[in-house]
């Protein structure tokens, strides 16, 4: 079994956990969920005293200076840097359009592990206690694109074929 954690890194990171059988036929299960506050300082705390463990791979967006944003924001980069440090397994890095593969309405319309609620996360979650979930949906984006290259079971989870 192989457990992916996904990052959205920044000021609050998104995270989330999941589960899959790279030999198996049945897709990936997401295990947990969550906010780490406080930037690049919350982001170490939690690595060294709250993050799920063990994992197999991380999976986490890459920030680029890409000239749209007049004094950005480089909280990201910081934690780019501790996870660089920090982490003993293998990181794959996702541009920020990596996300154009699995919109919201993906997981708006993708149940929980067969129940009826759907991925989606708000803000009124109680994991969440933030105003909003964006930033754990957004790492569960960026876990879902990566699952969608290298786990068939996944990709026809989220994108079914219609039958006729």
């Amino acid at each position: 079994m192989i457990r992916l954690l996904a990052l959205d890194p920044g000021k609050v990171t998104g995270w989330s956990l999941w589960a899959y059988d790279p030999a198996k036929k049945g897709h990936a299960l997401r295990l947990n969920y969550g906010l780490v506050p406080d930037g690049v300082q919350g982001f170490i705390t939690w690595w060294n005293t709250d993050r799920p463990i063990p994992v197999s791979r991380v999976v986490c967006e890459k920030f680029s200076l890409d000239q749209r944003t007049k004094s950005p924001d480089l909280t990201p980069t910081y934690i780019e840097g501790a996870l660089l440090a920090l982490c003993s397994v293998p990181i794959t890095w996702q541009p920020t359009s990596a996300k154009r593969k699995v919109q919201d309405a993906v997981l708006k319309r993708t149940p929980v592990n067969g129940n009826q609620v759907s991925l989606w996360l708000t803000g009124s979650d109680k994991k969440i206690r933030h105003s909003d979930a964006r930033d754990v949906n957004d790492s569960q984006i960026h876990a879902l694109a990566y699952l969608k290259g290298v786990h068939r079971p996944t990709a026809e989870w989220l994108f079914p074929i219609p039958k006729d």
